[in-house]
């Protein structure tokens, strides 16, 4: 006989985005925390997405609105899978912004915006640059509203150990001395980069409709919501100065990129 164990439900909305998580038990605590920056507890109403945790005779199974992504005996990695679809459900849906895969730092005042998927070097260099004086923003999502402004999404940066594993390290930014932003501020660099092994920096200008199109390629719901995307991709590539360059080691990129925005 199948033995499943008792769960326990949250419910919270993060950016418009009514979740419930199910989740045994024991694990409550670890799925809590998972609940992303900005994120209000609510009790009653319709949910938007449903992601959960179940667990039969030792296995954790991870599924999303029904459909199952993964199974696992780590905790761990259950809760990591977990938390990657909320992020996800979060960044397909939200109604009032759009999520660009994406680091973002502020320096004096306007956003670098670093897009990229995973493995690119973007929370390197968002790393960098926090350590050498920007104020942290995500080292995951630019979060855009209609009018272009970018929003914080201030996770702890997920910082890849050097051991080889593969695994990350959650870093808050205080650790590093770093100011969090608190409120939308201005696009003000789109800065198209990744490592490359002896590269120097070399930045070459984008015109406004090529900065915005490397940003649709990392944009959550560019299918699934077209013309509010373009519109807040526009909005701030209107006011944002853009390049694109391979770069070498992400501390002697990022003191060029806050030099560049320094008058």
């Amino acid at each position: 006989m199948v033995a499943l164990l008792e769960s326990e439900l949250i419910r919270f909305t993060a950016f418009g985005v009514p979740i419930e998580v199910s989740v045994p038990a024991r694990l409550h605590a670890g799925a809590r925390a998972l609940m992303p920056p900005g994120a209000t507890t609510s009790i009653a109403g319709d949910v938007a997405a449903r992601v959960a945790i179940e667990e039969t005779n030792g296995s954790l199974k991870v599924i999303s609105d029904g459909t199952a992504v993964g199974a696992t005996e780590s905790e761990a990695l259950a809760l990591g899978m977990l938390d990657a679809q909320i992020r996800a459900q979060v960044a397909l849906l939200a109604p009032e912004h759009i999520f660009v895969h994406a680091g973002v730092v502020a320096v004096n005042g306007r956003a670098v915006l670093l897009p990229g998927f995973t493995y690119t070097g973007k929370t390197t260099l968002t790393h960098a640059l926090v350590e050498a004086g920007a104020g942290y923003y995500s080292d995951e999502f630019a979060v855009l509203d209609a009018d272009g402004l970018v929003h914080p999404y201030p996770k702890p940066l997920s910082i890849r150990r050097r051991d080889g594993s593969g695994h990350t390290t959650e870093t808050h930014p205080e650790s590093l001395g770093a100011v969090t932003g608190r409120k939308p501020i201005p696009a003000g660099l789109i800065a198209v980069t990744s490592y490359r092994s002896g590269a120097t920096l070399d930045p070459e200008p984008l015109a406004s409709g090529a900065a915005l199109l490397a940003l649709l390629g990392h944009t959550i719901p560019a299918r699934t919501r077209p013309q509010q995307a373009m519109a807040a991709l526009k909005a701030a590539v209107q006011v944002a100065a853009a390049w694109k360059s391979d770069r070498g080691e992400a501390d002697v990129a990022a003191r060029a990129i806050i030099e560049s925005m320094t008058p």
